[in-house]
């Protein structure tokens, strides 16, 4: 089993760098993304770090811009160079955060913000993830209650589906927790209190 703490919330470069310290090779992590997405002029940059006076993995996307069409995002999925589990997965959250934005906002035109989802980096989030699941044979994955801080209200439409259990959510905090990592969670998890016998790690 394995079991995600995400006592100091979770976001999509969180996880991946998760990943990266459960075992997955940051090379092979970007050689995977890179063929998966195969746009010019953006890299994946992993380095390890220190967060709070713990050992931890950056993932950040250089060369990040706007990719905002919904309907590129999802060819640009079903065409990826990716095992047949991690496609199923990466189009599931597509669709979950298309639906949450339209419920949450009253319409759909088809794109995401700029600004927000609709870059490369979600791209990144979403089938990186979905594919270190795969890569690190992850069955039996477990979480903490999620520590929010402020979200937007996409983020709250899907955790309020998934009824994902809050920690302590507090509107006044300054982080913001965005939807791609929100969304994994809330379709790939279950919400238990630490086991003594479990791989742990924090997100």
């Amino acid at each position: 089993m394995t079991y995600i703490d995400c006592g100091a919330g979770v976001a999509g470069d969180m996880l991946l760098g998760a990943m990266v310290g459960l075992g997955v090779s940051p090379l092979e992590l970007s050689s995977v993304l890179k063929r998966a997405i195969p746009l010019q002029g953006w890299s994946l940059d992993v380095q390890p770090v220190e967060r709070a006076m713990w050992p931890a993995w950056s993932v950040r996307v250089k060369g990040d811009r706007a990719f905002p069409l919904i309907r590129n995002m999802r060819q640009m999925m079903l065409q990826a160079a990716l095992p047949a589990d991690a496609k199923r997965l990466s189009l599931r959250i597509l669709l979950a955060l298309e639906r949450a934005e339209r419920d949450a906002h009253g319409h759909s035109h088809g794109t995401f913000d700029p600004r927000g989802l609709g870059r490369i980096d979600t791209l990144v989030d979403v089938m990186g993830n979905a594919w270190c699941v795969g890569r690190l044979g992850l069955k039996n994955i477990r979480a903490s209650a999620l520590n929010t801080g402020r979200v937007a209200p996409a983020t709250l439409r899907l955790l309020a589906n998934a009824k994902v259990p809050l920690d302590n959510p507090d509107p006044r905090s300054p982080k913001t927790r965005t939807i791609p990592r929100t969304r994994l969670i809330s379709t790939h998890l279950d919400y238990h209190p630490a086991n003594a016998g479990a791989t742990s790690v924090s997100a």
